[in-house]
């Protein structure tokens, strides 16, 4: 992202610049039956704890030779909620 702008903004709130730059990315609306307990997830990444929950799920993916995936990402982050 940081080799496609250097606006501020933009970089700070990537999903700005990606919405402004339609012909670099494909973006979709998918439906997804989410539950409130799901809605209330933080899939973001915001700081040092978001990095390390980010980091647990990849790894336990690969480690496990998970399908990442809506699902899969939902349920290891409900699973991180419960023991951190």
């Amino acid at each position: 992202m940081y080799n496609m702008t250097h606006e501020k903004l933009d970089l700070e709130h990537v999903t700005r610049f990606i919405y402004n730059s339609p012909s670099e990315f494909k973006i979709q609306n998918i439906n997804f039956p989410f539950n409130e307990e799901e809605i209330n997830f933080r899939l973001v990444i915001d700081d040092e704890k978001d990095l390390k929950r980010t980091e647990w799920i990849f790894k336990e993916s690969i480690e496990k030779n998970y399908k990442l995936n809506t699902k899969t990402i939902l349920s290891l982050t409900k699973k991180w909620t419960k023991n951190n």
